[in-house]
């Protein structure tokens, strides 16, 4: 088997962009539209003398990889970690936190209906939408939400556990871990082990490497994959800078 490539996604859309997120959140693949529209390529229009020609603008991200065809030097359509962010804007764009809502509403409410009493869930900037699904006594089941580390810098009133007290002011309050009592108008801290807890935030999730499914975890040992050479997989983040991150989530 292989992964799909954009020429693939083309001949199934070529006027809009498309995107294959794997389950893991390591790896994509995009069209050639959706390359062109976050920017990591351009293409010039043909005429009757002149094909249309391509233009590589992004060939490196840091923590990321974009995967490029050995034999014609075209980009792929393969995102690899930190690369999938570049089409985070295109397949963002225009969406809001009441959509965000609707859809975890509807997912909660099929988990339940499956017979589950609690999940765990890693959605990104999504506190201010779960915090208020439990005042208004929305969520059916208890929650475990484990907000991204890249929420830390996201106001609340975009999903993300920035308070802002003020146009001038933001305040960043300490993560704890947190039970929030159902029936009150306000949310009210309750013990974990709390049978009126539903929502439950005790962590935060960094990313540091990459995934076994994808073939971009960080090994020790360099270890040939069957038609991609001898690679090591992707560290996201240098040793520094991954320790900094630590020490800011552990403040928190």
């Amino acid at each position: 088997g292989r992964y799909p490539t954009r020429f693939d996604l083309d001949t199934i859309q070529s006027s809009k962009s498309i995107f294959l997120w794997r389950a893991c959140w390591h790896i994509g693949v995009t069209n050639t539209i959706g390359l062109i529209a976050s920017g990591i390529v351009s293409v010039s229009e043909s005429s009757n003398s002149t094909p249309s020609s391509e233009t590589l603008l992004i060939s490196s991200v840091e923590g990321g990889v974009i995967d490029m065809d050995e034999i014609s030097g075209l980009t792929t359509g393969v995102l690899r970690e930190r690369a999938v962010e570049l089409m985070l804007p295109v397949m963002n764009k225009g969406r809001t936190l009441e959509e965000k809502r609707k859809f975890i509403i509807e997912g909660l409410n099929l988990c339940a209906a499956a017979g589950l009493t609690s999940v765990q869930t890693n959605d990104e900037t999504s506190i201010s939408v779960y915090k208020q699904l439990q005042q208004e006594e929305l969520l059916p089941l208890r929650v475990f939400l484990t907000p991204n580390y890249d929420d830390i810098t996201v106001l609340e009133e975009n999903g993300g556990l920035l308070c802002n007290s003020s146009s001038e002011n933001v305040i960043i309050p300490p993560l704890r871990p947190l039970g929030f009592q159902q029936s009150t108008s306000s949310l009210t801290p309750l013990d974990m082990s709390s049978q009126d807890s539903r929502l439950i935030i005790e962590r935060l999730k960094i990313y540091s490497d990459g995934s076994l499914g994808a073939e971009t975890a960080a090994m020790r040992v360099m270890k040939p994959l069957e038609d991609q050479g001898n690679q090591k997989g992707v560290l996201i983040h240098s040793r520094s800078k991954l320790l900094t991150m630590i020490r800011n989530a552990s403040a928190w």
